[in-house]
């Protein structure tokens, strides 16, 4: 199923937000998340910058059958677990 989205966005700073609503998942989601700024910090640095490229080339729009924000923090973290050394386990 599909969940509403609204986005919004403020001119002044570039920030793009997007809020939904029921998405119990996005509390999973959270936790992951935190848990590898906790193993490595850059981790969330590296996130900024691919997702930032990733909108600069219109590639990261699901609704575009792109992948969403999520999909590129998927393979940022499928990444470092393959790297040699492996930043996370």
């Amino acid at each position: 199923s599909r969940v509403p989205i609204v986005k919004i966005s403020d001119q002044t700073s570039g920030v793009h937000c997007d809020i939904s609503m029921q998405n119990d998942l996005s509390l999973y989601k959270d936790a992951l998340l935190r848990s590898y700024v906790k193993i490595d910090s850059r981790f969330q640095k590296l996130v900024a910058l691919v997702k930032t490229w990733a909108k600069a080339r219109a590639i990261n729009d699901a609704a575009a059958h792109t992948l969403n924000s999520f999909g590129y923090t998927l393979l940022i973290i499928q990444f470092l677990q393959v790297c040699s050394p492996p930043v996370f386990p």
